[in-house]
């Protein structure tokens, strides 16, 4: 999954197995027009990507990603590089890292990684 137009919500959906051009489970963008900001990850899996299973570049900042499962992902589980995001409820495990944060302001509140609490 890739945005690149518009506010989006993801829900329920399944990524897994993404390759090529697609080598994460989502990422959110805002070169090129990319929409980046404001969207909604909600109870999806994202599992066996090429590198992350859910990607925020700098600049895709006031996301939300609540409620999602990612695993087993070679790179991180959920890479954050935008500001003010709030991540809530994930299950993460299984990944090289499970959390990563470069970004500024983002909250992160009751996510699990694997059979411990985490951010």
């Amino acid at each position: 999954m890739y945005t690149d137009a518009g506010r989006r919500q993801s829900a329920g959906r399944e990524a897994r197995n993404s390759s090529g051009a697609f080598i994460n489970g989502i990422h959110l963008r805002t070169a090129d027009g990319g929409a980046g900001s404001g969207n909604l990850i909600r109870d999806n899996l994202f599992y066996h990507n090429h590198y992350d299973g859910i990607l925020l570049d700098p600049g895709a900042d006031r996301n939300r990603i609540f409620d999602n499962e990612v695993q087993t992902d070679p790179n991180a589980g959920i890479a954050v590089g935008g500001d003010n995001n709030l991540m809530v409820g994930n299950f993460v495990w299984n990944n090289k890292r499970n959390l990563a944060d470069g970004g500024a302001g983002n909250k992160w509140l009751n996510n699990t990684c694997g059979t411990a609490a985490c951010w």
